[in-house]
Parts: structure tokens; sequence; C-alpha cells
């Protein structure tokens, strides 16, 4: 886009607006996110077309870059601020992030430290984008943002990609969106829920999940302990109702080619082969990060968890006015078939079912004739719930019968 010796591609733009009508086709919101990884795909190494020199020339606006930066954004800002498929806008992906083993300050000394870095560079950068933002789309559009990445060395010292936020971003509609790939979710929580806090911002996973190495895929037993590290990952997120996002839905071809070099290398991608889809999935991850979740409650979800081993799905939640839709992915999960329990009302749902639920118990206050299947998109519908009221569970269990 708007890069120095480049120029800005309308066929890419309209690509995106593809993607967004897909994601839209399906019930899906999108959020676009900033990357710079690729600024220079030609040279070898994950990060290495945007070294920790071009960050540091990125945070003292060197000739200018920080609005190369922001008129590359503002193109996509302008394009969608009408358009509610897109909820919002990741602005910097994993911000200082390099191959090199100095902190940003250390190889800058007009940075000093971590704290006037934060103060005088990081936060006014990210105040100027969300400020743009908000000039172009002023309602409706959520700015989410990260914390800055360290070296690596000083990421397998401390098992986190960043250090602790200190100075607050003083703004209103943001989103703290870290990441998260290593294995004491429990940990990182306690953590960012203090950098989320800080800025007074909800908070979500942008990206999740530990690497695949070539020996996963073939060692049953190590399948099963990077499943458990998963499930633990995910029910931390699950039963403090966050979003999350399972980054890298494609084939690994990348992975692929550098297992003739390195055998000791990793991929993120969730299908197996070359094809950017379609391929065999790694059920391994498939079968935990597509698992039964509320994607839009009316009312207030205090919480949501699913047991794997007993294939229980269990909601909280304070019931209100509107629809509501539930993702239950019914193949995989429930073969069997499920039921649902919620305020006295039983419904069962059998396998491939043409009719939808059969009501088992009836509700005096949630009506049965309010539940509906959606088959092609593996969706719970409810219309409504009823005269509900107060704090309810909603479950979901294996089988038509107990």
């Amino acid at each position: 886009m708007s890069v120095p010796g480049r120029a800005l591609d309308p066929k890419y733009l309209e690509q995106l607006d593809a993607m967004v009508e897909m994601g839209k086709r399906e019930g899906l919101k999108t959020a676009f996110k900033m990357t710079v990884y690729d600024v220079n795909p030609a040279k070898e190494g994950e990060m290495s077309g945007f070294k920790q020199q071009d960050w540091i020339d990125l945070y003292l606006d060197k000739d200018g870059r920080q609005d190369l930066f922001l008129n590359a954004w503002r193109h996509v800002f302008e394009r969608y601020k009408d358009n509610p498929a897109v909820f919002g806008y990741d602005l910097v992906n994993e911000p200082c992030a390099t191959e090199g083993s100095k902190q940003i300050w250390e190889a800058e000394p007009r940075f000093k430290d971590s704290d006037t870095f934060q103060r005088e560079y990081f936060v006014p950068f990210y105040r100027k984008l969300i400020d743009e933002l908000h000039r172009v789309s002023p309602a409706g559009k959520w700015a989410l943002f990260q914390p800055y990445h360290v070296p690596p060395p000083v990421h397998r010292a401390t098992d986190f990609p960043c250090l602790p936020l200190s100075e607050p971003l003083n703004r209103e509609g943001i989103v703290f969106a870290p990441h998260y790939y290593n294995d004491d979710p429990a940990l990182a929580l306690k953590r960012y829920t203090a950098d989320a806090e800080l800025n007074g911002a909800p908070m979500m996973f942008g990206e999740y999940g530990k690497a695949t190495v070539a020996g996963t895929d073939r060692d049953l037993t190590e399948q099963q302990a990077y499943e458990k590290v998963l499930i633990d990952t995910v029910t931390e997120f699950d039963k403090r109702a966050l979003g999350c996002v399972k980054a890298w839905w494609c084939g690994s071809r990348v992975f692929n080619k550098a297992l003739e070099a390195k055998p000791h290398a990793v991929t993120w991608a969730v299908f197996y082969g070359d094809s950017p889809f379609g391929g065999a999935e790694r059920k391994y991850i498939m079968d935990v990060i597509v698992r039964p979740r509320p994607l839009a409650i009316a009312g207030e979800v205090k919480s949501f968890h699913f047991d794997f081993a007993t294939r229980t799905f269990e909601m909280t939640f304070i019931p209100g006015k509107g629809s509501s839709e539930i993702f239950v992915p019914a193949d995989r999960h429930f073969p069997d078939g499920f039921r649902i329990v919620c305020g006295g009302l039983t419904l069962a749902f059998a396998p491939k079912s043409p009719t939808g639920f059969e009501v088992v118990t009836d509700s005096a206050t949630i009506p049965a004739s309010a539940f509906h299947w959606d088959a092609e998109r593996n969706r719970v519908l409810v219309d409504s719930w009823g005269s509900a009221s107060g704090e309810k569970t909603f479950k979901i269990l294996p089988g038509l019968h107990d």
C-alpha cells in the first residue's frame, strides 16, 4: 500500500471486499490487521522484511514514516466506515518484533528505557492512529491494540512475548488484543488483565495456540500433550467469556518446504499439505478450536465452558430481549445427537434430523417454538428467551437420553 516504492493496488482492496462479503454471508464480522513482516518478502526469515532499525525509524517518524503507515490505514478506514460487517482494525501487529537480541531502547539511546519508550513514542503513535480512525469512523469501529514485543531471547526467558504496559492510551473505543502462544494461560490472563485494566479496555486474544513441529504430526502421544495445553488455554478463555482468534487457517506449504532443510521447522497451520485450504485437518487442533460456543446472546453472558471429556457445554447468562445464536458443531462432537436444557425446557436433536428439535420437557417461561436448527451453519437459533429472568443456565448434553 503506501510504502516507499509501492502504490495503492485497487485489486487488493477488491480482494478485501470479497473476503468481507464471504464472511458476512456466513454471519461473521471482519477485523483487519496491519502486518509488516512481508514488506520485503524476498529476504529470508519470517521477520526479516522489517528489521529492528525499521521499527526504530517508524517510532522516530524518520522521513514521515508514521504518515505513510497512517495513510495506508486511511484507505481502509474510508472504504469500510459504513460497512457493518467490519468490526474494527488491529492497528499494529506485534510491534517491535524482530529476530535480534536487543530491546528497542538498547538499540536506540533516545528511547532510554521501557517506560520512556512507551510514554514518548509507542503510545503517542497508537493515539495518532486511533484518533484518525475515530475521525473517519465516528462510531461503530473498534481500535485493537497490542503490547510491544520483546526480542526472542527475552520472550523465551519470561514466557511472554511482551513486557507489561506502563502508559495508558487514554482513548475510547479500544480493545486490548494481545497474543499468547505458550502453555500457562492462567498466568497469561493474570498479566494481560492488568494491561487491559490499565487502559480501561475490554480484552480479546488476537492470536493464540502453540506451534506444531513435524514430530507432533507423527506421534499420537505428542498430539495428546499438545491437545491438553490447547484445551487448558481455551477453557481459561471461555470461562471468562473472552473472544479469541486461532491464527493460520491455512495449509502448511511453508512448513513442508522448510522440513527439507530444517527438521525442527514449526507451523501454526490447521491443515496438512501445500494447499492453502481444503487439505486434511489437524484434528488434534481442530477438535479443540471448533467447539460449542455462543456467538450472539440476547442478554449478558457470565461464563461458558465446553467439557471435552464429557462433551457437555454450559453457559450462565442473564436473558435479555432479542435473538441469540449458539454454534454447535454437531457432527464433530455430537454424532449421537444432543439435548438442550434451559429453564425447565429440554429439547432433543437427533443426528441429521429433518424436523429439528423434539420437546422432552416443556417450560412455563421459555417457549420450545423459539428454538431452531440451522443445519448449514451448525447453529442453534433462539428467537426469544420468553419470560425467563434472572441468571439462567443453558446446557448442551450428548445423546438423546440421560
